[in-house]
């Protein structure tokens, strides 16, 4: 078929050019997860520890990937109380809360909340900076007292476009508004201490 070596510089150009066409479908093929679908990725989890009238709550977070739109304006944390019969109950002292966020082991940014119509709100960065990526992995402790909390829930909140501070004051975020108006996209979850 091929006579000297004629065959041994022929068949790597043939390897090299079905690599490049493997390599160029692959790239195609491949689809990265949107901010609108971050939600079904984000992983979150809640503990609880209880001491008399005394609540201590720690939530942390961490993205498994990285949005392929980026990322852009600030997330929000709430954290609502609930008494017996299911009402929020918006009479606590407050002893402790802090929100951090992480790069590796290393906090690149700290904030406390604001208190809410019904609950804390924190708000922290969602940016990647350089290679600092701001707000996919992080955690709140809250310690809060009051005769009348049984139960605790933590809401998410992310938006992925630059925005003016959010005005409503909801920590369960069901109502939001943001300064000068405006449709700024956002999802919602949730976790609770059951």
């Amino acid at each position: 078929m091929f006579e000297g070596n004629k065959g041994l510089l022929i068949m790597p150009g043939i390897l090299i050019v079905l690599m490049i066409i493997g390599g160029v479908f692959f790239l195609n093929d491949q689809e990265g997860i949107t901010n609108e679908k971050l939600k079904e990725e984000i992983e979150i989890h809640m503990n609880v520890n209880t001491e008399g009238e005394q609540w201590e709550v720690h939530t942390e977070w961490d993205w498994t990937v990285a949005p392929s739109d980026g990322l852009y304006g600030n997330d929000y944390i709430g954290v609502v109380f609930y008494d017996a019969s299911g009402e929020i109950v918006d009479s606590f002292e407050l002893i402790e809360a802090e929100l951090a966020l992480y790069h590796g082991d290393k906090i690149i940014e700290q904030s406390e909340p604001i208190r809410g119509e019904n609950g804390l709100i924190f708000t922290f960065t969602n940016q990647l900076d350089e290679h600092l990526s701001y707000g996919n992995i992080g955690d709140i402790h809250v310690v809060v007292k009051s005769p009348d909390i049984v139960n605790t829930e933590t809401f998410f909140m992310h938006t992925w476009m630059n925005h003016a501070p959010m005005q409503s004051t909801d920590a369960t975020f069901e109502n939001v508004a943001f300064e000068h108006g405006g449709d700024i996209p956002y999802w919602v979850i949730s976790v609770d201490d059951q």
